[in-house]
């Protein structure tokens, strides 16, 4: 019973401590969404600045906040690095982290003269005056003072950061992490938001480290070493579990997590593993926190032993009963489909039109595998597809995106690009790369956009406008053979002469290769001329399916009458 007390009270301590670097991590990373490495450098920054100025003679509660503006400062410089040098998040962490490994040696040897350990196991910590002594000797022991010691800091820091994320400034903070293009539409600069934030997330992580080395009685630059893993782990672990919890403040949740992931390091450690093995096991835990993170253990354990419902269909394509919903169990729950289903026959060339959030992309996603849909089956081509993943499903499915950027390879040429597209469903070996005798097949093709791109092969695909860019990304998706052509809003980012141009290829383009198409549009006059059937959605569901001479006679007023009859605002 006394061994069970004392791991419990081993989790309590930790965890409370390292909360404080959670908090740290939770706003850099996830109201800021920075992944800051720097804090492997700030936490021992905390923890050697208390060390050397304990010995020094300062009072170790004043360490807790000089601490906390150390590492702040540290902040500062690590966005700094990021707003005006233009550094990205993961190298600005490098860089800031490599920069302490050496100022933190300097104040260990500056403070123990030429020592590398700041050792103070006899001076007094915040553990044994101050507020300690106001906590009466019948509280307990050591480890029992050391707890609720850890608890009220825990608690002020955290009841400091709710009140401050109250604050305008602060709901200017978390609005910078979601959008910093909003942030500029106020009139604000981000950069300058995001650099406190990285200030403050830092300061905890410094404030985090003075307090364990307090508790320790000893500082060294080694500290910090894994603290971005276990920082991360306690705010992944606490959000995932957690989030739908309604009432409970995102604070609370990485305080949580920090004591479950000090819980989860204790069963492992109560294994009796070799503590060369400590790291590894860590990793571990981090590893599935992530997991968790992103619900991939949810969905593996649900396709375990499931199989696609067998469904027999005639078209080329079937979507059977689809629902789907999105951040279930949350204040943001949308339920988009509920047993939503279309049929596409084989030559098919449908327009899907319908305003913003009616689910025409999240219904080509479900069929290219980027959604998983909750129920339902998608048929295609005889064969039930829902647990085939979204590279599989590519294979005979072609597929043009609204940005024209990620149709193409941007640091390729035209003619490498079309290379790559040409192995489609073939082997990738180390034969060369460009096979000589299919560049005149390649020229051929790129003379039918009438764009002159069959004399320019040689130039990157990233040198090209948004409208040849996007022709060359129709090449590539219809140069081999498929079943299905997927265009999510293709023309949308051209300006309406390439817009132009581009819809006469695609057509083109269809209509020789004979190919079953799906073209989400949000203009009018492309979704009545081309195409053999139209189909509009509007909550999940379709409102509109007309074809053959009916859509012949469509005109763009019929369209506009429909968009009224169901409330709902047209695009152009």
């Amino acid at each position: 019973m006394t061994l069970v007390i004392n791991i419990l009270l081993d989790i309590l301590n930790e965890g409370f401590m390292y909360a404080l670097l959670a908090m740290g991590m939770y706003i850099t990373y996830s109201i800021l969404d920075f992944p800051d490495l720097s804090v492997d450098g700030t936490f021992p920054l905390g923890a050697v600045l208390s060390g050397v100025l304990i010995l020094q003679g300062v009072d170790p509660w004043l360490c807790l906040l000089i601490s906390f503006a150390a590492g702040m400062a540290a902040g500062v410089l690590t966005g700094l690095m990021h707003v005006k040098l233009r550094i990205t998040p993961l190298l600005c962490g490098i860089i800031m982290y490599t920069a302490m490994l050496s100022v933190n040696l300097v104040i260990l040897k500056a403070g123990t003269d030429g020592g590398a350990v700041a050792s103070f196991f006899t001076k007094d910590t915040i553990f044994n005056s101050g507020l300690a002594g106001f906590i009466p000797k019948s509280v307990g022991g050591f480890y029992i003072r050391t707890a609720v010691i850890s608890f009220i800091i825990v608690v002020v820091c955290k009841l400091l950061l709710d009140l401050y994320l109250k604050t305008k400034h602060g709901l200017l903070l978390r609005g910078t992490g979601a959008n910093d293009k909003y942030t500029v539409m106020l009139g604000k600069d981000p950069g300058t938001i995001k650099i406190f934030g990285l200030a403050l997330g830092n300061g905890f992580a410094a404030i985090a480290g003075s307090v364990i080395a307090q508790n320790k009685g000893s500082a060294d630059q080694q500290m910090g070493v894994g603290m971005v893993v276990l920082g991360l782990a306690s705010v992944i672990i606490g959000l995932s579990l957690f989030k739908r919890v309604k009432f409970m403040k995102g604070t609370t949740m990485v305080i949580l997590g920090s004591l479950i992931y000090k819980a989860a390091y204790q069963i492992v450690l109560s294994l009796g593993l070799p503590t060369d093995y400590n790291n590894l096991m860590k990793a571990l835990i981090f590893l599935i926190a992530l997991v968790l993170g992103g619900g991939e253990l949810k969905k593996l354990i649900s396709s375990i032993g499931r199989k696609p419902e067998p469904v027999q269909s005639a078209n080329r394509l079937s979507l059977s009963k689809i629902t789907k919903i999105f951040n279930r169990g949350t204040v943001d729950e949308n339920k988009l489909f509920d047993e939503f289903s279309l049929d596409v026959k084989d030559g098919d060339f449908i327009s899907v039109v319908g305003s913003n959030g009616s689910g025409k992309t999240t219904m080509l996603n479900v069929v290219c595998g980027g959604v998983e849909p909750d129920s339902g089956a998608v048929v295609f081509n005889g064969q039930n597809i829902a647990m085939m993943k979204e590279f599989q499903r590519a294979r005979r499915i072609g597929r043009v995106l609204q940005d024209p950027k990620m149709g193409t390879c941007g640091s390729l040429t035209i003619l490498e690009n079309l290379a790559l597209a040409d192995n489609k469903n073939h082997s990738f070996g180390l034969t060369p790369a460009v096979n000589p005798a299919r560049e005149q097949y390649y020229k051929k093709l790129l003379e039918s956009c009438g764009m002159g791109l069959e004399n320019r092969m040689g130039v990157l695909a990233g040198s090209l406008s948004g409208g040849q860019r996007q022709a060359l990304a129709l090449i590539i998706a219809t140069m081999s053979d498929i079943d299905l052509l997927i265009l999510d809003e293709h023309t949308a980012a051209l300006d309406p002469k390439s817009s132009e141009t581009l819809m006469k290829i695609t057509d083109k383009v269809v209509k020789e290769k004979h190919i079953t198409t799906l073209m989400v549009t949000h203009n009018l006059r492309f979704a009545v001329e081309y195409g053999s059937r139209l189909v509009m959605m509007h909550g999940g569901r379709a409102v509109m399916d007309i074809d053959g001479d009916e859509k012949q006679k469509l005109v763009v007023d019929d369209i506009l009458g429909k968009f009224n009859e169901i409330s709902i605002e047209c695009g152009n």
